[in-house]
C-alpha cells in the first residue's frame, strides 16, 4: 500500500482519517500537534518540512493544516497566513523536485457567498479567514495539487473540542437554550463520507479545484432539527435566529452550498443528499 502524510492529524478530520487508511492498509504518517503524532514539526519552517519530505518520503501529502478560527483570522492576518499558507509554500518548496508526490489540500466552502448553488469559479471572499485559503489553494496547485473544497458535520475525536453537530445535540440532551441561524446555508458531508471521497481522490488523483459536498443543502437551523429528529431529541429551547442580527469581527458567508457535479463527473461517484448525511449521522450518534 502507498505511504501517505497527513498534515494535521490530531484534529477533527485528521484523526479519523488518518484512522481510515490505516485501517485499509496504507502506511500512514501522522504529524500533529498531540503526543499520538509521529512527526510534530513546525510546518512554518522551511528546514522542519523539508526534513519531514525528505525523512517520510511519502507518494501522498494530505494537508489538513488550518486556523480555522474566522475572528481570530480577523484579529490576527498574519496568524491566518503563517497557519493557513505558510505550510504550503514551505511544503512546494520542499517537493521542488518531487513531481512524484501527490498532494491533496482541505480547502473550504467559505470562499461562496450569494445566492444559488456554487460552482467552483463562483468567488466571493468575504474575511481573512476565506481570503487566506484562496490563497493556500493557489499554492496547492503549483505542483499538479488536488484541492478540495468542502465542509463536514460528524463526531469529534479531539478531546476537548466539539463539532458543529456535537454541540447541538449536547444542548438537545441536556435541554439548554440555543440560538440557531435561519439565514445561514450550506451543504457538508459527514466525516465518514469525506474520508471515503478522500481516498477516491488518492487513487485516482487529478489536478484542480472540486466542490465536495452533498447535495440540497440546507440552513444550519434546519439542519440542526433534523438531526435532533433524527435522535428523537427534543429542540424546543433553540430560537431561530438571524446571523445578521449578530455583530461577528469577521463578516460571515450566508449561502455556501456547492454544485458539485465537476468532483462527480470526474470521479465516477454520486454524492449524497444532505438529509442522508444526517441519518448516516443519526447512526454514528445512536
Amino acid at each position: 500500500m502507498k505511504k501517505i502524510l497527513v498534515l494535521g492529524a490530531s484534529g477533527l478530520l485528521g484523526i479519523p482519517l488518518a484512522n481510515y487508511f490505516s485501517a485499509l492498509g496504507y502506511n500512514v504518517i501522522r504529524h500533529g500537534h498531540k503526543s499520538k503524532a509521529d512527526i510534530q514539526a513546525d510546518l512554518q519552517s522551511l528546514s522542519e518540512v523539508e526534513e519531514i519530505v525528505k525523512n517520510a518520503r511519502p507518494e501522498i501529502i494530505i494537508n489538513l493544516v488550518a486556523l480555522t478560527d474566522v475572528d481570530r483570522c480577523e484579529e490576527d492576518p498574519n496568524l491566518a497566513y503563517c497557519i493557513n499558507v505558510k505550510p504550503l509554500e514551505n511544503l512546494m518548496v520542499a517537493l521542488r523536485q518531487r513531481n512524484e508526490v501527490k498532494v491533496i489540500h482541505i480547502s473550504t466552502d467559505h470562499v461562496y457567498d450569494g445566492a444559488g448553488i456554487h460552482k467552483e469559479n463562483d468567488i466571493t471572499i468575504r474575511n481573512t479567514y476565506s481570503f487566506s485559503k484562496y490563497c493556500a489553494e493557489h499554492v496547492a496547485l503549483r505542483t499538479s495539487g488536488c484541492v478540495l473544497r468542502t465542509n463536514f458535520v460528524g463526531k469529534s475525536e479531539v478531546v476537548g473540542r466539539l463539532s458543529f453537530s456535537d454541540w447541538i445535540l449536547n444542548n438537545a440532551k441536556e435541554q439548554k437554550p440555543i440560538k440557531l441561524f435561519t439565514d445561514v446555508f450550506f451543504s457538508p458531508l459527514s466525516i465518514s463520507t469525506l474520508t471515503r471521497m478522500i481516498k477516491l481522490v488518492a487513487e485516482n488523483h487529478q489536478t484542480g479545484v472540486f466542490n465536495l459536498g452533498s447535495h440540497e443543502g440546507m440552513s444550519k437551523c434546519d439542519f440542526a432539527k433534523q438531526l435532533a429528529s433524527n435522535l428523537n431529541l427534543n429542540l424546543n429551547t433553540a430560537t431561530p435566529v438571524l446571523s445578521s442580527e449578530y455583530s461577528f469581527k469577521a463578516r460571515r458567508p450566508t449561502d455556501m452550498r456547492m454544485d458539485c457535479s465537476l468532483f462527480e463527473n470526474t470521479f465516477g461517484v454520486k454524492l449524497p443528499t444532505l438529509t442522508e448525511e444526517i441519518k448516516l449521522l443519526g447512526r454514528d450518534y445512536a
